[in-house]
């Protein structure tokens, strides 16, 4: 047991390295901390993002790690030697979740901006954004509000996306396209109007309750099921098989 210390202010975000031997900490005080699990030593303090962080995420077969902050970027460095690997920048509100790929040759991110990023993390380039609206219309494209979550398949290069216009997204990575739409349900029909630039067409306005989380279940290699939870009290099961 050990009480790890030296963040300066409420520590948000923890993830353990892929061999369990490290833990990375992020805070409020925009810095993410590296620590040996087994003697409780700080390794390295990693620096840059200019605002508080949100989460942290370790590569699943390396000791990288990527940290997103409120400043709109995402942050990858070498654990082994504190070294900053990239910035990735394009976002335009906070980032909220990330992760690796399942086979860690691509990195997706999520904002309150409502967009879902896939980037290439030797370059640090962008590859895709998927867009979403800020206003909740009955018509959309894709996700209408701040993303939540983030989950990428072990396996298969699909990808799940939650937020919060109370839907879930079955995303390609390699077509880049949305293949399904989950949703946990409409909670209020309050009927809203929405004016174009004009002031003229008018449109219905829903609200939803967020989807906090979603995560794959694979039984024998072969995902049939995605859970997701959400902050009307309730966990779904979909199908996707």
């Amino acid at each position: 047991k050990h009480v790890l210390k030296g963040h300066e202010d409420s520590v948000v975000a923890v993830g353990f390295s892929c061999d369990g031997s490290f833990a990375a900490t992020g805070g409020y005080d925009g810095v993410v901390k590296i620590w040996v699990v087994q003697t409780g030593a700080l390794v390295h303090t990693l620096d840059g993002p200019s605002q508080e962080i949100e989460w942290i995420k370790w590569h699943n077969k390396g000791n990288v790690i990527l940290a997103g902050s409120a400043d709109g970027t995402a942050w990858m460095w070498l654990a082994a030697t504190g070294e900053c690997m990239h910035v990735f920048a394009g976002h335009e509100d906070s980032v909220t979740c990330g992760a690796f790929t399942g086979s860690g040759k691509m990195i997706v991110t999520g904002s309150a901006d409502a967009t879902v990023r896939l980037w290439n993390p030797k370059t640090g380039e962008c590859n895709h954004v998927f867009r979403g609206y800020v206003v909740i219309v009955r018509t959309h494209e894709f996700h209408e509000g701040p993303i939540c979550d983030v989950v990428c398949h072990p396996k298969q290069p699909v990808m799940i996306s939650c937020a919060q216009d109370g839907t879930a997204r079955l995303l390609q990575l390699q077509g880049k396209r949305q293949l399904a739409v989950f949703v946990h349900g409409v909670t209020e029909s309050n009927r809203g109007t929405v004016a174009d630039d004009e002031g003229g067409a008018v449109s219905s306005v829903e609200w939803y309750e967020m989807i906090l989380g979603a995560e794959f279940v694979v039984r024998q290699g072969v995902t049939s099921d995605l859970v997701t939870a959400s902050e009307d009290e309730t966990v779904r099961i979909f199908t996707l098989i």
